[in-house]
């Protein structure tokens, strides 16, 4: 939808939230927040920690069942265009109830600023996963800019992360996708 929106050549009507200015609003802040913890990650260092992590669990296994139609519940606090929606909850007790609706995947958002998340919540919902001896897998959904997010994300038990290319540059794109 945001590729769709960001390259519809015909005029749009306005709205009060434009998508594509907030977007880059949120790159902005998300390049000067992550600045202080950017430190050269190598792909080494990424598949060993990825190969620590085994097979099971796989993110595209969760999503793959052919016979019945698959859901990633998304664990989040609120957003730039809907406010405050479950401010007050914690990231477990929302992949409990998650969990108990079956989900085959949970998102969980980490940003702090525009979604009220963390990285702990990422953190505690593998944990909660794992204590209660469950293979859902997880997927870190923030602004992912740069390798060592992905670092995090993996050191956190997610399988998979959100890039949001129409947001990167060439170079930050290469550096997440090596």
């Amino acid at each position: 939808l945001l590729a769709f929106l960001a390259n519809h050549s015909t005029p749009r009507m306005k709205k009060p939230f434009d998508i594509m200015d907030k977007l880059t609003e949120i790159m902005a802040w998300k390049r000067k927040e992550l600045a202080s913890r950017i430190r050269p990650v190598s792909p080494g260092e990424l598949s060993a920690l990825g190969s620590k992590m085994g097979s099971e669990n796989s993110f595209r296994n969760a999503l793959s069942n052919s016979d019945e139609l698959s859901v990633i519940a998304e664990i989040k606090r609120k957003s730039p265009s809907a406010g405050s929606i479950a401010e007050n909850v914690s990231a477990v007790e929302q992949a409990r109830t998650y969990l108990n609706a079956d989900a085959d995947a949970l998102s969980v958002l980490t940003d702090q600023k525009y979604f009220g998340g963390q990285l702990e919540d990422l953190w505690e919902v593998n944990d909660f996963i794992r204590n209660h001896r469950r293979t859902i897998p997880t997927l870190r959904k923030d602004f992912m800019i740069h390798p060592i997010q992905v670092m995090e994300a993996l050191e956190a038990g997610a399988r998979a992360i959100l890039l949001i290319v129409r947001a990167l540059d060439d170079d930050e794109l290469k550096a997440l996708r090596e």
